[in-house]
Parts: structure tokens; sequence; C-alpha cells
């Protein structure tokens, strides 16, 4: 019989402040691993613990807005998550979860560290977030968006490893959701960029509906005046732009200043 005499639901998935991956029936944080059908081969064959945190999935919550990006949580669970970062090798990228528990090789996970850089954009950790971005470009693939789901960094490992197309997407969508800031709220098309520190003017052509939102962002900074098609806008009190109802596209400018 399961022991759930300690289990408290209102711990939920947080620990000291940060989000961690799962709980035992009795509330304690689960961080082993206890399985030994790995390939002979493998790399968690040869640790005699193998642990579960930090896992990217943690960077989820963050991305999606579920948790408060600008929150003490958000920035305390991706904090935790920079042990990801170059945990076994010197040439950068996020692993997915602790190498000890890697079943097929140490290495960074191009897909994980999408996750990692769209949470830390909205997390505001710009610096992270540039580097991660850089990273992603840099790395075999970024070029042409045909990245390997993990880079090898084992030359016997170079032939196991496939192409996948789920970075490419992720990486337009940091480009459309986390950077330029559009996203959907029921029905309306909700801006709010959110730039690097020093960027100057952005354009972008979105195709929308039948037609394209042009995009114009003079500036960095929260958006105090926005036209569309023309007309005045008033930028909400968190500095986002909703478009008017029954646009179908045209020019949005948005400026700071």
């Amino acid at each position: 019989m399961l022991n759930t005499m300690l289990y408290d639901p209102k711990m939920g998935l947080v620990h000291d402040g940060a989000l961690i991956k799962r709980r035992a029936p009795d509330g304690s944080v689960v961080d082993t691993l206890r399985y030994k059908g790995y390939i002979v081969d493998s790399p968690a064959l040869t640790e005699t613990l193998q642990r579960l945190l930090p896992d990217a999935s943690m960077a989820l919550p963050i991305e999606m807005g579920i948790e408060n990006p600008k929150s003490g949580l958000a920035r305390r669970t991706l904090d935790n998550l920079q042990a990801l970062w170059n945990s076994r090798w010197s040439s950068d990228g996020y692993d997915r979860y602790n190498t000890s528990s890697q079943p097929d090789q140490p290495g960074p996970c191009s897909f994980a560290t999408c996750f990692m850089l769209r949470a830390q954009q909205a997390a505001g950790m710009y610096r992270r977030s540039r580097s991660t971005l850089e990273w992603l470009y840099n790395v075999q693939g970024g070029h042409t968006g045909a990245y390997f789901e993990e880079i090898p960094i084992n030359r016997h490992r170079e032939f196991t490893d496939g192409i996948l197309p789920w970075p490419a997407a992720e990486i337009a969508t940091f480009v459309v959701r986390n950077w330029l800031g559009v996203s959907f709220k029921d029905d309306q098309v909700v801006i709010r960029p959110n730039l690097y520190p020093g960027s100057k003017r952005v354009k972008a052509s979105l195709r929308y509906k039948a037609s394209k939102i042009n995009l114009q962002i003079d500036g960095i900074g929260p958006i105090r005046r926005a036209i569309v098609n023309g007309k005045i806008v008033q930028p909400r009190e968190n500095a986002s732009v909703v478009l008017p109802e029954g646009f179908a596209g045209g020019a949005v400018i948005l400026r700071s200043h």
C-alpha cells in the first residue's frame, strides 16, 4: 500500500522556490532513477546514480506563460536549469536532462535548448537568451534549420542522431511570439514586443489570414504609441497592443517614445 500520509497536494511541483519534475506518493522530491535497462554502451551505465533533476521540461511552464516568467519562481527555476549548459562538454548548449540519466549520449540537445531560449527571453534574461540563440545559430544545422536532435560530441555516435523539424519550428515561434511579441488571446491579436536591449528599428512581414501583418517596432521598452492602418490605437496598461476587431491585415507601427 502506498504511503500517502505525508502528501499535501498544495506542495505541487515546487520545491525551495523553484519548479521540480515530480514528487513521490509521500510528497518527497524524486531526484534519482533506478533503471538498469539501458543498452550496453549507454553513458548511464557508467553511473552509480542516475539523477532526474534538473530537466529542461521545467522551462515549459515558463515559456508558455503558465507561470509568470518574471516571477521569482521562474527565475529560480531557470537558474537551476543552468546546470544543463555545458554539463559534460565545452561546446555550449543545453542537455535534455541530467546527463547521469542519459540513455543515448552526453551532449547538447537542440530541441531542449529551444525551450530554454524561449523561457529566458520571456523572463527578461537577455544575456542568457542571446548566448543560447547564438549557439543555435552557429551549431551544425543552425544556418539551415536542419538540426540534429542531439549534437554528437563523440565520433562513434555521429551516425545515430537524426535530423528533427521541431527545433526549426521552435525558432520561428521564438521570433514571432517571444521576440516580436505577437500572440493570440481568444479571438484577439495581442502584440507586446520583447526585443533585446540596444535593438534598433525592427520590421517583419507575418502571414495573417488571407493577408499579412506588416509590423514595425521603433525602439525598445514599453510601447507608448501604436498606429494600425493609419489610426491610433491606445496601448493597454501592460504596454501591449490589441489589434482592432475586424483587423484583416495591414500596417502596424509600434513606438516606445
